[in-house]
């Protein structure tokens, strides 16, 4: 293992501590200003936080891979392992709202601080609290596949925090009546996909039956598959 020594030295107001590995070129870092790293005790602390990281023996160099960049890599390595309708939803998370927030950062930069500011600015522009949960799972599931492949050592999402829940008010549903008078609009194929939906409570993407999938003499319909551009498993087979 490779061990760093390091000296101090204050200029202008500001702290630096060199590091460098022995017979190579000195490299410096800055710590902060005087006022914030008052004493050498503490600046030494700090740095130790910094040389632990680099004299470990698992320690690899710091990425220069910016959160789009590794959005590319997210699409192309991870979203195909999911479902259909999940590629779907987190493929819109990223286009709509990782990708403009975080696009040119350093993956490496991106801490919870941030993401908690991504958050907080989604609860101001008014995105309800099951909207926030998913975006929060889906920013998670992106970090978790860095921290994977290396990119980073940890995932900032879930120490971040949401918003108290609001009351949910029970969503009015159609009376029996004006369900019979919507059927009775439709075209038949139509109707009979949203009677089948009204009395089953399946998904409308899991509108995807063969013949095989009717049990006549146990009266049973099975969900076996959904289509979402094209046809995956459904989420909960039945």
């Amino acid at each position: 293992m490779t061990t760093y020594r390091k000296d101090t030295y204050s200029q202008q107001g500001v702290r630096t501590y060199l590091f460098g590995q022995i017979r190579r070129k000195k490299k410096s870092v800055n710590l902060g200003l005087l006022s914030d790293v008052p004493t050498k005790r503490a600046a030494q602390r700090k740095l130790a936080d910094i040389l632990a990281d680099i004299n470990d023996a698992n320690y690899r160099p710091r990425t220069t891979v910016t959160f789009s960049g590794f959005a590319k890599k997210y699409r192309e390595l991870k979203l195909p392992t999911k479902k259909g309708t999940t590629q779907h939803g987190y493929d819109v998370n990223l286009r709509k709202h990782f990708v403009p927030f975080f696009g040119d950062m350093l993956l490496s930069d991106i801490d919870t601080e941030t993401v908690q500011a991504f958050l907080n600015q989604k609860v101001a522009d008014g995105y309800a609290f099951d909207t926030l949960k998913n975006l929060k799972w889906g920013l998670s599931a992106v970090f978790s596949a860095a921290v994977k492949f290396g990119y980073v050592k940890s995932n900032p999402v879930p120490s971040t925090d949401l918003p108290p829940e609001g009351i949910k008010e029970e969503a009015p549903l159609p009376t029996g009546s004006q369900l019979e008078l919507l059927i009775a609009n439709l075209p038949y194929a139509l109707g009979e996909a949203v009677w089948l939906v009204a009395v089953t409570c399946i998904r409308p993407e899991e509108l995807a039956f063969k013949w095989s999938d009717l049990d006549v003499e146990k009266r049973q319909l099975w969900i076996r598959r959904a289509v979402n551009r094209k046809l995956h498993t459904p989420k909960y087979p039945t």
